[in-house]
């Protein structure tokens, strides 16, 4: 999950990582009081989940209390592609002789943390990687032993640091280093990091991407499902993976990430168009039974949704305990659209039910089973097309 700058400071400074003072506001008439705590002049950030913001105008300085006020209105009544601004953040100008970039994120081919540092910030870090690659300096972290002092200080030495700034810099890249670590990051960047003429240092910016895994045990970080859509978001809240696909006339409910891509694959190969990503723990009776009812609601409220496909293959998870999540998702209720199933049950899975008694209460819900996948998504994709 992508953190807002505001967000991001908060740690920072948490983390004893030096930032601007700042006030979040979430109207223009609070930028009186945010100006005169903060006092002028003063940079108007507007709070989004996205980069260009100097270039689309949603970066502003303010010499006084009018000026102040003028933009920030400005600022409020843009547009952006998730919808209106909310948030703005108000902070001290500063001034400095140099910004410098500190970043930290995984590398996948190393499989550890690598920090990557630039002498020049305040730019996109992949423009200067590829214009000048001569200037960008990396680390990789041995993950046991965290970042040292002295390694930190040697790659603000390879940028060419001098002074007392040195030790400086490499306290605040192990402070960064450490909110990386313990925010369960994907990234943590400054870019840039301010350096002032009399020695001070300054995050400007900040950006954070936290692993979604490890969002449970960050409960300081609110609005945690901010980059899903609201039929996903209410999913999340009830522990289902749900990605909306619309429009789509297939609505799916399957297990595993790998299997239900394979299937929104054959659903196109058939000619028609999957409605979402539905992946419902196969293991839990009640995450099944949420599911099933999720996806029957779902099809009562878009018309575009002409069937529902649900398929389970079960060697453990006992299949009279899925079947009774079905049935219990549809007591009292009836689907809209037709129903198509493909469950599959062998060993243990069925020491309490057979597959012969399972697919008779199916018939008797009105699901169609199939024993072949292949079938089970072509019947699903016929029945769409339907008129």
């Amino acid at each position: 999950m992508l953190l807002y700058e505001y967000e991001g400071k908060k740690i920072f400074s948490q983390a004893g990582i030096p930032v601007p003072n700042f006030v979040l506001i979430r109207s223009p008439g609070e930028i009186r009081g945010a100006g005169e705590k903060i006092g002028y002049p003063v940079v108007l950030k507007a709070q989004v989940l996205r980069g260009g913001r100097g270039k689309a105008g949603l970066i502003q300085t303010a010499a006084d209390a009018s000026e102040a006020k003028s933009k920030v209105e400005a600022i409020f009544q843009s547009e952006k592609s998730e919808g209106p601004i909310e948030k703005v953040l108000i902070e001290q100008k500063i001034e400095g002789i140099q910004e410098i970039y500190l970043g930290v994120t995984i590398d996948r081919l190393a499989k550890r943390p690598i920090l990557v540092v630039c002498g020049e910030g305040g730019i996109d870090i992949e423009e200067v990687s590829a214009k000048s690659p001569e200037k960008i300096f990396s680390f990789h972290v041995r993950s046991l032993e965290g970042l040292r002092l002295y390694e930190a200080v040697e790659l603000a030495k390879k940028m060419g640091i001098r002074g007392k700034m040195i030790s400086a810099i490499g306290d605040v890249l192990v402070r960064l280093y450490r909110v990386f670590e313990s925010y369960d990051a994907e990234l943590a960047e400054i870019n840039p990091l301010m350096i002032t003429s009399d020695n001070r240092l300054y995050a400007l910016d900040s950006k954070m991407i936290i692993n979604d895994d490890g969002l449970y045990r960050h409960p300081d970080i609110d609005e945690r499902y901010r980059s899903l859509n609201p039929l996903e978001k209410e999913a999340k809240t009830m522990g289902l993976t749900y990605v909306d696909l619309q429009p789509g006339n297939v609505a799916v409910i399957s297990s595993g990430a790998g299997y239900t891509m394979m299937v929104l694959d054959l659903i196109r190969s058939f000619g028609g168009e999957p409605a979402n990503f539905m992946d419902s723990i196969v293991d839990s009776r009640e995450r099944m039974q949420k599911a099933v009812e999720f996806t029957i609601k779902r099809a009562k409220e878009d018309p575009q949704i002409r069937s529902i496909l649900m398929l389970k293959t079960m060697s453990y998870t006992p299949l009279d305990q899925m079947m009774g999540a079905i049935k219990d998702a549809m007591k009292g209720q009836q689907s809209p659209v037709p129903m198509v199933s493909c469950l599959r049950a062998t060993g243990n899975a069925i020491r309490n039910m057979t597959m012969v008694e399972a697919e008779g209460q199916l018939k008797e819900l009105g699901i169609r089973q199939y024993t072949s996948l292949r079938d089970a998504v072509k019947a699903a994709v016929d029945l769409a097309k339907e008129p």
